[in-house]
């Protein structure tokens, strides 16, 4: 080590010292006391000493006298006058700065080109600081893309120049490195990562498959169907995986043709569906590996013959009177349905209604025809296509089945006998003093009435005429006093019953009512108060405590001081 670094690292050791010796005199007296530095006119100083002399220097810091005094103790006793303490200061010299480096990494090719700008791993950081230019991929590239080419990561050069190119020229301030990781040195440290040029691989051979469609006589009926495309060789593939590869059957031309069989030759018929050469194989599997160049694979179809169609038929009700006539249009319950299927015609009223109106008649269901005849008319006339069926059940047959509801006409019905009952409201004369009350108006014989249920059909009292009736009974007979009430006849008839069954006709039931007579008045009353004074003299106004109350009415005229009061004023006549 040299002499200038020694005494550096000394002077380096000293500062420490001392400034280790102010932080702790700081930490006791206190920064304001004592401060550790002080800066002044750009410069700045040190805490040194305490002075021993009241001057420094050439300098009488303190002129001592009787009441100026020294000290060079930090701590004492308070004396008399005003004792004096220096605090030394040193000014502080810079320090000379650490010296620093950076690192460079550099990317080129074999011949020594730059294929992409230098990286700067490390900037300006204290030599000796370490440094890796191999942490990850923006530092170290696996590959670097540049004018079209791709350069794969080769090597750390191992000198400055690559090819013929001085990549790097080392001198005092640029150094070379051949390792990816270090420590900083003063200066600026290059490495250089070499690529080499990646050639292009060769394209792996590839191979399609096509599906050709033909009928027996080799020519197409649908158009081929790419399989595979491009694919490698070596790939598995099949062309029967579903309908759209290996459909069922064909339609062209208005033919149908149905799959066959997969084609043993590339030939079919007289026709060469597919030309073999270097790069066109014949296959007859469907299953396989691709190979170079495209493989063929030929679906022969034949021509599907047009079946003859199924015999089919209809079954249809028709609805006729007894006459023979039709009352409603016929119902076509089965139409062109294949034959053997189950028919039904009497499922619901659609097909079997119970009744059916027609010109103001009703018809009701009455059978099914055993003839196609009803009547003196034939409903159906029965030939090759049309047959007759007295079932309503059975299985379609070829052309058409007829079934023949037959429908009576339905009689009208005499009407149900009905009835009312009225009350009646007379005097004991006989006169009628309120009109008649419906209880029950054409209802059915046999129905239940009762002309007592409430004040409705049975008032106690009637008022007319000034007059109350009360009720009295309901009368026995149809005559009250000397007048009929009610004239009985086969459609009137007379009832003493408040309750009882409703007969064909108008039932009368008669309420008879007596006047009744106005009571005489009760007997009423009232009371009244006097005030007097001791010679009899009214002194206050009588006071009414009662008026016109029903005799027998309780009283009492001391309920209160308005009553009864405790004392009355009086004024006397001047």
């Amino acid at each position: 080590m040299s002499t200038k670094l020694v005494k550096k690292s000394k002077i380096h050791s000293k500062i420490q010292q001392i400034n280790q010796q102010v932080q702790a005199s700081t930490q006791l007296k206190g920064d304001r006391e004592q401060p550790g530095s002080i800066a002044k006119d750009g410069k700045t100083y040190e805490f040194k000493e305490v002075s021993k002399t009241a001057k420094v220097g050439d300098k009488d810091v303190v002129t001592v006298d009787d009441t100026n005094k020294f000290s060079d103790e930090t701590e004492g006793t308070v004396k008399e006058g005003t004792t004096h303490v220096i605090y030394v200061y040193k000014e502080k010299q810079p320090e000379a700065p650490a010296p620093k480096g950076s690192v460079v990494v550099h990317y080129v090719n074999e011949a020594g080109e730059e294929i992409q700008d230098p990286f700067k791993d490390t900037t300006d950081q204290p030599t000796g600081t370490g440094f890796n230019t191999a942490e990850g991929d923006r530092e170290q590239p696996g590959s670097i893309a540049k004018d079209g080419k791709t350069y794969e990561f080769k090597e750390v050069s191992k000198t400055a120049k690559v090819g013929d190119k001085d990549v790097v020229t080392v001198d005092d301030t640029n150094k070379f490195s051949d390792e990816t990781e270090g420590t900083v040195k003063e200066g600026t440290t290059h490495v250089i990562y070499v690529y080499k040029e990646k050639q292009p691989e060769a394209p792996a051979p590839k191979g399609s498959v096509v599906v050709h469609y033909v009928n027996e006589a080799g020519e197409e009926i649908q158009d081929p169907f790419k399989d595979t495309t491009d694919q490698p060789t070596g790939t598995g593939f099949n062309t029967a995986e579903g309908d759209r590869e290996q459909p069922g059957t064909i339609a062209k031309d208005g033919k149908t043709y149905e799959f066959k069989e997969v084609s043993k030759t590339a030939k079919v018929g007289d026709k060469d569906v597919v030309t073999v050469d270097d790069t066109n194989k014949f296959s007859d599997e469907t299953e396989g590996t691709v190979e170079e160049g495209t493989t063929h694979v030929i679906y022969v179809y034949k021509e599907k013959q047009p079946e003859a169609p199924a015999p089919k038929g209809s079954v249809v009700v028709h609805y006729v009177n007894e006459a023979g006539e039709e009352i409603q249009d016929p119902f076509k319950d089965t139409t062109d349905q294949p034959t053997g299927t189950g028919f039904n015609t009497a499922e619901g009223d659609r097909e079997q209604p119970g009744s059916i109106a027609k010109d103001g008649k009703t018809y009701e269901f009455k059978e099914v025809s055993k003839t196609a005849k009803v009547g003196d008319k034939d409903v159906v006339t029965v030939d090759d296509t049309n047959k007759f069926s007295d079932e309503t059940e059975g299985t379609v047959k070829e052309g058409t089945t007829h079934v023949i509801y037959v429908y009576k006409e339905k009689q009208p019905e005499a009407p149900a006998p009905k009835g009312s009952v009225v009350v009646h409201y007379v005097n004991e004369a006989g006169e009628e003093i309120q009109d008649p009350f419906k209880d029950t108006t054409d209802q059915p014989t046999g129905t239940g009435f009762n002309t007592a249920e409430g004040d409705r059909e049975q008032p106690g009292s009637i008022a007319k005429d000034g007059k109350t009736y009360e009720f009295k009974e309901v009368s026995k007979t149809a005559k009250v006093g000397d007048k009929d009430v009610v004239t009985v006849d086969d459609t009137n008839k007379f009832s003493d019953e408040t309750e009882g069954t409703v007969k064909e006709g108008t039932t009368h039931v008669i309420y008879v009512y007596k006047e009744k007579q106005p009571e005489a008045p009760a007997p009423k009353g009232s009371v009244v108060v006097h005030y007097v004074n001791e010679a009899g003299e009214e002194i206050q106004d009588p006071f009414k405590d009662t008026t016109d109350q029903p005799t027998g009415t309780g009283f009492n005229t001391a309920e209160g001081d308005r009553e009864q009061p405790g004392t009355i004023a009086k004024w006397q006549d001047l």
